[in-house]
């Protein structure tokens, strides 16, 4: 295994850059590791104009606790780990900056006892809650998770109950249609959908995958959710005869092709309703 040292302005990789002046909610991708949890929300805290302040692009970061206060900030040296390609073999930067690379580093740091670095990403990755993660991330006080109950000792899944506009509203204020505060959601597992999806996602979609929600959108009649895929690349595909899945409007959405961005979609609200466990957002104030 090899390292990438980003201190040293020689050694970098596919253009990795050591700061970055703004944070691009695409530039986190997420690589081999099991942590679609964390990458999601790193795009979506950098996405929100309610918490992209939150980020740093130093090599000291803070993590908040979710009962309160903070961990122990954690200082990491600028290698990450690359095949023998090379390639980086966990977090990715689509933008060619290094603070993915950095938060999920530290991520795993924070996680192993005792502190190491490197860390063993795998043991400290291997799955996680976006929600959980959104928190840490932020600190921020006001959180929302909906989508999952324990009635009787058995899970029920709740989403489908929700009115459309419950939804848009527990995600909080928006510029145009562009959600301002950090979003995720999960997919169910396979064995967990319900009937008219005979145990398959449709294709695209992922079982116990988290997906960052980035707002709204709307064709008159049916409402959507757009989401990012942290693998970027994967997208819902659906059947020709059930293109309502996905909707690819001829105009940009806030600036964004959904019909050729890489990884974002907007998926119908039922589907989304029934193909998802939960979504959880957290905002820096109520009414934020």
């Amino acid at each position: 295994m090899q390292l990438l040292n980003c201190s040293k302005p020689e050694d970098h990789l596919g253009g990795v850059q050591k700061n970055a002046l703004t944070f691009g909610y695409d530039d986190p991708v997420q690589g081999c590791v099991n942590d679609c949890f964390l990458i999601a929300a790193l795009s979506s805290v950098a996405w929100g104009s309610n918490s992209r302040a939150k980020l740093t692009n130093g090599s000291t970061v803070t993590f908040y606790k979710p009962t309160g206060g903070t961990y122990p900030s954690v200082t990491t040296s600028l290698t990450f780990p690359m095949d023998s390609t090379p390639n980086l073999l966990y977090a990715r930067s689509q933008g060619g900056y290094h603070w993915p690379l950095l938060y999920e580093k530290a991520y795993a740091i924070k996680n192993t006892n005792p502190r190491t670095d490197p860390p063993p990403y795998s043991a400290a990755l291997n799955g996680g809650d976006g929600y959980n993660a959104l928190i840490e991330l932020t600190g921020f006080p006001v959180r929302i998770k909906k989508g999952v109950e324990i009635v009787n000792e058995k899970k029920v899944y709740t989403l489908p109950n929700l009115t459309d506009q419950t939804i848009f509203t527990d995600l909080g204020s928006y510029s145009g249609n562009k959600t301002k505060n950090a979003a995720v959601a999960m997919t169910r597992n396979s064995d967990e959908l319900p009937p008219a999806y005979n145990k398959m996602l449709p294709a695209g979609l992922h079982p116990m995958h988290t997906y960052s929600i980035l707002g709204k959108y709307s064709d008159g009649t049916k409402n959507y959710l757009v989401l990012r895929n942290p693998y970027r690349g994967i997208i819902p595909n659906p059947e020709p005869t059930d293109t309502a899945i996905v909707a690819r409007p001829q105009a940009l959405w806030e600036g964004i092709d959904l019909k050729t961005a890489d990884g974002i979609f907007a998926l119908l609200m039922n589907t989304f309703k029934e193909c998802f466990a939960y979504y959880a957002v957290v905002k820096p104030t109520e009414g934020a």
